[in-house]
């Protein structure tokens, strides 16, 4: 009889903890893929406003409204909308398949934080971003590298605390890179500190 394959996380549940730095999952989010379609941004942004109370970011940030759900910027007129699981986001979005090409994002994405003091330096060894907090406070998002791995880096508060989204098949490696910055190494040239 064939095996049922059952999906794992791709990384550990317990956070890890290394020098007062912890790393671990983020919180699981539906998330929702918006990009305007031409000439319709003017009204996307109108509904969602009137719909969810929030303006959608020109810049990279990202705001959240009365619900807790998340307006992130995730590129030039794109967004990713965040929210907790089951939370419907698909069916309040429906109304808008007019306005917007609407994309589910919360398979293919996770979310790992890393928070404590020194988090800046860590996250600084990996994102080729300016984390000082004159320049990067919370709220503010940057679409960048990891090494070599794609994130979107979130400042969720001022511990700091720092949410990398990535895509699922990468979490393992960014995972490994995050704890090998957090151990005193620079990932991809210390091989003392790799498995």
């Amino acid at each position: 009889m064939p095996e049922t394959l059952q999906p794992r996380h791709p990384v550990p549940f317990r956070p890890l903890v290394i020098h007062g730095l912890t790393l671990g999952a983020g919180v699981a989010r539906d998330s929702i893929g918006l990009a305007p379609l031409r000439g319709r941004e003017d009204a996307l942004r109108t509904f969602m406003q009137a719909e969810f109370g929030v303006a959608l970011p020109h810049v990279p940030r990202c705001v959240e409204n009365a619900e807790g759900l998340l307006f992130q910027w995730a590129g030039p007129s794109q967004w990713l909308v965040r929210g907790p699981p089951c939370a419907g986001l698909s069916a309040r979005l429906s109304p808008c398949t007019g306005l917007a090409a609407i994309t589910s994002q919360t398979d293919s994405r996770i979310a790992l934080e890393l928070s404590g003091r020194g988090a800046d330096a860590v996250a600084a060894k990996l994102v080729a971003v300016d984390l000082h907090p004159r320049v990067f406070t919370p709220g503010h998002v940057a679409v960048t590298l990891a090494g070599h791995i794609p994130v979107t880096l979130r400042q969720v508060d001022a511990t700091p605390r720092y949410e990398f989204l990535v895509f699922r098949s990468q979490a393992r490696s960014l995972h490994h890179e995050l704890s090998v910055a957090m151990s005193g190494g620079i990932p991809q040239v210390d091989p003392s500190l790799h498995d």
